[in-house]
């Protein structure tokens, strides 16, 4: 089953709320991702939120933390280029759908929660929905978002396979990267997806 999600924003979210999730359509659901994290040796944390509000705690646990697999430094093209080669599930067009929520036009943003998907350790998991949704990345007003229509739990290899959807968004709702965007791509088989749009962070 596929499911649509039209993601609203917030009016304004106060600094004390900075982790709230905005309303969604009918019959959504949301969860707070949870991150395991190693800050110092031989001692593993769970932290939940984004990817980047979980890399800002680990900041204060140990300033010198750095995520065991760094994203190399690359062009905000060449990311989503590696990115699609190296997905073997293929997303064509009919996989995704176009500017059903605000949209974004933070390119740079996008690419950088891309980033740190890919350079954090674990695997993503998200409970029976379906439509249950985790903001796994917001940032500078762009969230991406990780959304199960399965009714059971499902696991996923890693969070890599987050950050090559919303690749395959980028390809198709934003092939110049000229205008404005959001967007929705749909796993083929598994029936599980990712959003982006733009968000109150």
């Amino acid at each position: 089953m596929r499911s649509t999600y039209f993601f609203t924003l917030l009016a304004a979210i106060p600094a004390a709320m900075a982790t709230s999730i905005e309303p969604r359509g009918p019959g959504t659901t949301a969860f707070i991702p949870s991150w395991e994290f190693e800050p110092l040796p031989g001692g593993k944390v769970h932290i939940n939120g984004t990817v980047e509000e979980a890399l800002a705690q680990l900041k204060q646990m140990n300033p010198n933390y750095e995520p065991p697999n760094p994203a190399p430094r690359t062009s905000t093209r060449s990311v989503f280029a590696s990115l699609r080669r190296r997905q073997q599930t293929i997303i064509t067009k009919d996989n995704v759908i176009c500017n059903n929520s605000p949209p974004t036009n933070h390119f740079p943003v996008v690419a950088e929660g891309v980033k740190h998907l890919r350079s954090v350790k674990g695997q993503p998991q998200a409970s029976g929905g379906p439509a249950n949704c985790g903001r796994v990345s917001c940032s500078y007003g762009t969230a991406i978002w990780f959304c199960n229509d399965n009714t059971h739990a499902i696991t996923l290899n890693s969070f890599k396979d987050i950050a090559s959807m919303t690749a395959h968004i980028s390809k198709f709702c934003a092939p110049n990267w000229t205008t404005p965007f959001s967007g929705q791509a749909f796993h083929p088989t598994a029936n599980w997806n990712v959003v982006i749009h733009r968000s109150g962070c």
